[in-house]
Parts: structure tokens; C-alpha cells; sequence
């Protein structure tokens, strides 16, 4: 019987191979997206879906696109989205890819216009437009806003 179990136990001990380990290479979220933005199959898809009113294809094709870092090449698709269906995501999506930070004459019309597709956004009920309101335009008193187009009308005049 122990004769059994030594041959066992050298059969366990020197009968594995030690294989060296390739080190685990870390995956970024930006190279995950990327990858299903390659896809042109499933791009293709989710675009045929979102453009006859499917809001799950369309936010997943914003998620492919925002995070393999290619939003402004959605910006078509979010406009079509928020002006064709009316839908409240689609607006805020807009306001996001147009938004600056920065204030001067060479994006002026590009952060008006992103204000204006805000306030689409929190005129059709989106969650999340009401904080971006009151830090873009400095009001916490929401009825003191203007309306969207009170706001497209004084960006025309301008």
C-alpha cells in the first residue's frame, strides 16, 4: 500500500509539466469598443434598427461609438434620432458631442448650439438634463429659463 502511494505521489509530483504562464494582457474598455466598432456587421445592424425607432439600438450604437472615442462621427445618427422620434436621450447625446468647455469666437456658435439641443433635451423629459442646465446657464430657477426655441430664436439673430 505505500509503495502505491509513493508511486502516486511521484507520479502527481514530476508527471505535471510546469508550462510557463503567459501574462494576462489587461483589456481597455477604448480597445473592447473599438473592436465592436470594427464590426461592420453589427454597426450596420443596430443602425438599420435605431433608424426605425429602436432606442436600445440606438444606445448601444452611442455606447460603441462615444467609447471606442468616435462620437463626433455619431453626431448624424443622434441628431436624426432626437429630431425624428423625439426622443429625450437622443437630444441630451447631441448636447454632449457638441458641448465645449471653452467660450471664444471660434466654437461660440457650436456651445449655443449644443444649449440648444439641451434644453430640447429638458423640454422632452430627459433625466439628466437638469443639472447640465443649471451649470451651463447659471440658473437654478428652472421658469426663468428660455424655451428652446425662444433660444433658437435669439441665436438666429445673432
Amino acid at each position: 500500500m505505500r509503495c502505491l502511494l509513493l508511486i502516486y505521489f511521484c507520479l502527481i509530483l514530476f508527471g505535471c509539466e510546469s508550462k510557463k504562464s503567459k501574462p494576462i494582457e489587461p483589456l481597455s474598455t477604448g480597445k473592447v469598443f473599438l473592436s465592436e466598432f470594427d464590426n461592420n456587421i453589427k454597426i450596420k445592424s443596430l443602425s438599420e434598427q435605431a433608424q426605425k425607432g429602436d432606442t436600445a439600438a440606438y444606445n448601444k450604437l452611442y455606447e460603441i461609438y462615444s467609447l471606442s472615442d468616435h462620437s463626433e462621427e455619431f453626431l448624424y445618427k443622434a441628431v436624426t434620432m432626437a429630431e425624428t422620434y423625439n426622443y429625450s436621450q437622443a437630444y441630451f447625446d447631441v448636447y454632449i458631442i457638441l458641448r465645449s468647455g471653452k467660450s471664444n469666437s471660434k466654437n461660440s456658435f457650436t456651445n449655443k448650439l449644443a444649449n440648444y439641443y439641451l434644453l430640447k433635451a429638458f423640454e422632452a423629459g430627459n433625466s439628466h438634463s437638469r443639472f447640465q442646465i443649471e451649470e451651463r446657464f447659471n440658473k437654478r430657477e428652472i421658469s426663468s429659463l428660455p424655451t428652446s426655441r425662444e433660444y433658437w430664436n435669439e441665436i438666429l439673430k445673432n
